[in-house]
């Protein structure tokens, strides 16, 4: 049989791909199996692994019971929203940088007329 995935991505974290940052996340996708077997009650293949260019994390979710499947919901929501926000922070002083950057410009420009 033939896996079928929820989602199964892999990319490069950098723009430069010959760089090892990257992620790979997949979720096995369960509901076509039977449920008579033992083998497929615990859920499919999870796998969220991310590196940077020297280090490497692999996050485990335990779906094995509803304790557990609650609580990897909410390892996946914290991550989601941690790294929403993260990205927003990152956004606001790479605006800040760079308008820092044009002010000092138009300075030096401007003192250089007078």
């Amino acid at each position: 049989m033939n896996k079928k995935f929820h989602m199964n991505e892999r990319e490069f974290l950098n723009l430069q791909t010959n760089l090892r940052a990257y992620i790979i996340a997949f979720v096995e996708d369960t509901s076509v199996y039977p449920a008579c077997c033992d083998e497929f009650k615990l859920g499919g293949m999870i796998s969220l692994r991310i590196s940077d260019c020297y280090n490497e994390i692999d996050l485990y979710f335990d779906l094995s019971t509803p304790k557990e499947r609650k609580n990897a919901l909410h390892k996946s929501r914290t991550l989601a929203e941690t790294l929403t926000k993260f990205r927003d922070a990152i956004e606001a002083e790479v605006k800040a940088i760079e308008e820092r950057t044009t002010l000092q410009l138009h300075e030096r420009a401007a003192a250089a007329v007078h």
